[in-house]
């Protein structure tokens, strides 16, 4: 929330713009598919990237897990109109 505000549109509660992407719109650098947007959370903004607003995501999984990272993945995914969905099995 620090990074991307409470309404993952990178703004705090007063409407202040944060260090971090928004999160609902359409511009995903890293990708959109599931496992862009775990590698991301997981290991942070990749090698030889320069970051946002000269700032660089830390890596979470040393800090809460693949379990946790899986679960923010998760949260994402559903919150945001703009990642692509996994293809459901036929």
């Amino acid at each position: 929330i620090s990074c991307h505000g409470p309404n993952l549109d990178a703004k705090d509660a007063f409407g202040n713009e944060l260090s971090g992407r928004s999160l609902i719109d359409a511009h995903w650098e890293h990708g959109s598919k599931p496992m862009d947007l775990f590698a991301l959370i997981a290991d942070g903004t990749p090698e030889g990237h320069e970051g946002y607003k000269g700032g660089k995501m830390a890596a979470w999984e040393p800090n809460i897990g693949g379990e946790a990272v899986a679960e923010v993945t998760a949260y994402l995914m559903a919150k945001s109109p703009t990642l692509k969905k996994p293809e459901a099995a036929e």
